[in-house]
């Protein structure tokens, strides 16, 4: 028997046997399909429990730092960390319209798992959410969480941690590892929600505002409800036991390289040292049967828990474009090899005359966080630091497109005045005359 298809009789397998073993009240997810899709199609939920967090919760809203209260709403039947749902369990003694939660199913055909239609008597509420997956062998997986709050994850009835060099910075989104030995895994999730008609009335801003401000870190969310999360699943290969891995597979950027007589395709290939110790000395490599060989990326150092996205291009050509090509990445560190198998279609090559304008500049929102005098301190001095690049280099232009920081620049910088009209005159400074957000038009 073919390894493939034995792979796949042992998933079939498993699946049948932890559908057997946990009823017919739970509904197992095969890894397999799960990376295919890159969501959990089959959950159980239970909620929502009202926050006893509340005053905190209303607190922290306007600045995005939503925590995640630590009472254990289900310990009446058994510890938050070892329960085993099941549809139809249920949870007594709450704060609900019939004094009680129960566990219900609830099927998703995206990574985001909106509850609303569940409880729409609901407003807000801390919520659980659980999934089984069946595996047929040990496999490490990438999970990219997001909800309007903090969140706990336990994976087989222990608590997983976020991935170390995690840098988002808003609450609510964490990137997790995990390793799911064979058999059949129990992943439960904990979070808050609350809708934004409930948001609304308790921040004093209007909803579609909350929401703009919520798809910065969770734009699936900022589209729901809000008694939701959302959670993309990518798989994470490892190259041998060194702790670095690939997430997910690589990926066309959308950008290319080169000039008039070459042009290259760019790949995108995401790194996770999740070791403890750092790497040193690193090689990622492309190449293609068709196209030949591609970049080779060296890179000194990996720290502990490092983020690092390596962009590699290929030589494409007119004759190649739509059709498929083969590629292989290989990875290299600490004597360990990884060879990567991957395909991407040859995009549309751009005329050699197109150009891509970058131009420098910022932006900000005066009253946003702090008043607008605590603001003013950083953005004048923004705006000084970038004459004194202009200074310095005779190339470099900037776009100064909002009033709220260029008046009060001109007003309390007298000794200025004269070199800003300069650089106006000359081009190398840009302007809009909006209050605080630049025109694109303009650009």
């Amino acid at each position: 028997m073919r390894p493939i298809m034995l792979v796949s009789a042992l998933v079939v397998g498993l699946v049948c046997h932890a559908q057997f073993a946990l009823g017919e009240d739970v509904q197992v997810n095969e890894i397999g399909s799960i990376i295919k899709d890159g969501y959990v199609e089959n959950w159980l939920v239970c909620g929502p429990f009202p926050p006893d967090n509340w005053d905190a919760l209303k607190a922290s809203l306007r600045r995005r730092r939503v925590p995640l209260s630590g009472t254990d709403f289900l310990q009446d039947v058994a510890p938050e960390a070892f329960i085993e749902p099941r549809r139809g369990l249920v949870h007594s003694g709450v704060d609900t319209p019939d004094g009680r939660a129960v566990w219900e199913s609830l099927a998703s055909d995206s990574p985001l798992v909106d509850l609303d239609s569940l409880y729409p008597w609901a407003s807000s509420g801390v919520i659980y959410a659980a999934c089984y997956i069946g595996v047929a062998i040990d496999t490490t997986i990438y999970l990219d969480l997001r909800s309007l709050s903090a969140t706990k994850v336990w994976l087989n009835h222990a608590a997983v941690e976020p991935c170390a060099g995690d840098s988002s910075s808003a609450a609510g989104h964490d990137i997790f590892l995990l390793r799911l030995p064979r058999g059949f895994n129990l992943l439960q999730v904990k979070f808050c929600g609350m809708t934004f008609a409930e948001m609304e009335d308790v921040a004093g801003w209007p909803a579609e505002e909350l929401r703009d401000e919520v798809s910065r870190s969770a734009q699936l969310v900022s589209q729901s409800s809000g008694l939701a999360f959302s959670l993309r699943v990518k798989p994470f290969t490892e190259v041998g036991s060194t702790g670095l891995g690939v997430i997910g597979r690589p990926e066309t950027t959308g950008y290319f390289r080169g000039g008039e007589d070459t042009s290259r395709q760019e790949i995108g290939i995401e790194l996770y040292n999740s070791s403890v110790g750092a790497l040193t000395d690193v090689h990622v490599s492309i190449e293609s049967p068709k196209a030949g060989a591609g970049d080779i990326a060296r890179l000194p150092l990996l720290e502990p828990g490092e983020f690092r996205t390596v962009q590699l291009a290929l030589a494409v050509s007119e004759d190649m474009v739509g059709s498929e090509i083969d590629v292989r990445a290989t990875l290299m560190a600490a004597k360990r090899k990884l060879d990567m198998p991957f395909s991407f279609t040859v995009a549309r090559i751009p005329p050699a005359d197109e150009k891509i304008f970058v131009v420098p500049g910022f932006h900000a929102d005066p009253v946003w966080i702090e008043d607008q005098r605590d603001y003013m301190v950083s953005l004048l001095s923004s705006a000084e630091q970038n004459l004194l690049i202009t200074e310095v280099d005779p190339a470099y232009g900037v776009y100064l497109s909002e009033l709220s920081y260029l008046k009060p620049f001109y007003d309390t910088r007298p000794g200025r005045r004269a070199y800003l009209r300069e650089l106006i005159g000359d081009g190398r400074v840009g302007t809009g005359g909006a209050y605080n957000q630049a025109v694109e038009k303009l650009i």
